[in-house]
């Protein structure tokens, strides 16, 4: 995984007096990337032997060189109005990104070390087996990837554009409204090549994009006292998705996120110590799903040829809460929880069922330290986070129990200029999956 990456920033900002300036911004990084990979694949499940588990071994690689351009212009300043001033942004901004990129296909790798990408019905020779036990990657000896014979060549571009309004109305003293509203531009557009023919393939083009977006953002805040305040918020978003409706013209609309968030935080000891609550709910709707009444009315789409409708919803809620800062001198403290639900509410197949399985419905961070007289600075810390279930719905799933991960800390400055830290992640060496998939 050999990965450069190379960025330049510039900004110029002019103040046009206390109350107005205008800013600009431009980003341009580049990221060359040359990955190879090798993946295990078991044999085939009627030679399986759990007592010693064989498996064949899958060589792919992959090479792109980004580059990403940034662009964000706003002006912001103050205003009166009903005898109160108020706030104002304006800006514009922009993105591209251009990444041509190449891959190979996924080839096996047979017993003398050559690769085999199936171009025919039987492999030459025969497949290199491995001990699932007992294998380790330095076992193999590297196998120069093969462009040439497979896999494709990509030159995907990604634009993204708009203008954003935001303003912050202070209607009272402890009454503030804040409300912005942004209007984007989309396009996608990635041409594919093949390695073998070096000639572009329309129909595996992918292009996309979608004009006058436009999303909005309120929010209220309140100050029942000088310690506590309270907020609602609403926030507006989209994604466009490659999807097709009726004809393969037939773009369906973006996805689009409504968040909606509730809560109250809190300040003591002035200041030192902050504490929050909130509920948080997000409602996605237009999500592509199939049209059960177009069977075979639309083969582009593949299998059957059902057609897609922006008919699909998924729902996210919770609540968090956290507590950080310094409790008393030298000891500080951030304590945080997190409850999260996902659901499909509207989808002919999965209607009812988790939307995200890879996310654990509870999750608990603790950490503290505590500042001696000498500067010494020790502190220790746990994490919590709800058992995982994935492929519930399949004919396989596994399962991450629930599990507490503790993290340990020290530093000292020895001088002004230099400090020692140490650090110990998951001391007690507690086993678990990072991540699943069925």
């Amino acid at each position: 995984w050999d990965k450069e990456n190379e960025d330049f920033f510039v900004g110029v900002e002019h103040k046009f007096n206390e109350d107005w300036s205008i800013k600009g911004t431009y980003v341009r990084a580049n990221t060359n990337m040359d990955m190879v990979s090798t993946s295990l694949a078991p044999v085939a499940p009627a030679a399986f032997n759990p007592a010693s588990p064989k498996g064949n071994l899958n060589k792919y690689a992959y090479q792109y060189d980004q580059t990403l351009d940034v662009y964000d212009v706003f002006s912001k300043g103050n205003f009166n109005l009903f005898g109160r001033s108020h706030e104002v942004v304006l800006g514009f901004n922009s993105q591209e990104s251009d990444i041509p990129g190449r891959w190979t296909s996924w080839d096996l790798v047979l017993n003398d070390y050559t690769l085999w990408n199936r171009s025919t019905p039987t492999p030459p020779k025969p497949l290199l087996e491995v001990d699932l036990n007992t294998y380790s990657p330095y076992d193999v000896p590297y196998i120069a990837p093969r462009y040439e014979l497979d896999g494709g060549q990509s030159f995907e571009n990604r634009k993204q554009t708009g203008t954003y309004l935001v303003t912050r109305f202070n209607l009272t003293d402890p009454l503030n409204l804040i409300a912005g509203v942004r209007r984007s531009d989309f396009e996608f557009d990635s041409p594919y090549k093949s390695n073998v023919t070096n000639q572009f393939i329309e129909s595996r083009r992918t292009r996309y994009d979608e004009k006058n977006v436009v999303t909005p953002y309120a929010g209220l805040t309140y100050a029942f006292t000088e310690t506590y305040t309270g907020y609602v918020s609403f926030t507006d978003s989209f994604v466009v998705q490659n999807a097709k409706g009726r004809t393969i013209e037939d773009q369906l609309k973006p996805i689009q996120g409504n968040v909606y968030e509730l809560g109250i935080k809190g300040s003591f000891n002035d200041d030192k110590i902050i504490a929050s609550l909130a509920a948080f709910k997000t409602n996605q709707i237009n999500r592509s799903i199939r049209d059960d009444s177009s069977k075979g009315q639309c083969g582009f789409n593949g299998g059957e040829g059902y057609c897609n409708i922006s008919a699909g919803e998924v729902i996210s809620e919770g609540v968090e809460a956290e507590l950080r800062g310094e409790i008393f001198a030298g000891f500080n403290v951030s304590l945080g929880y997190t409850h999260n639900t996902t659901e499909y509410e509207k989808d002919p197949v999965n209607g009812g069922r988790v939307f995200n399985e890879t996310t654990p419905e509870d999750i608990v961070r603790t950490f503290a330290t505590y500042r001696f007289g000498n500067q010494l600075t020790i502190g220790g810390g746990a994490n919590y986070q709800s058992e995982w279930l994935v492929g519930r719905y399949g004919s396989l799933s596994a399962t991450q129990e629930a599990y507490w991960l503790v993290n340990l800390m020290a530093s000292y400055p020895i001088n002004d200029t230099l400090t020692v830290t140490f650090n110990a992640g998951n001391p007690l060496d507690e086993k678990y999956y990072s991540y699943l998939s069925t």
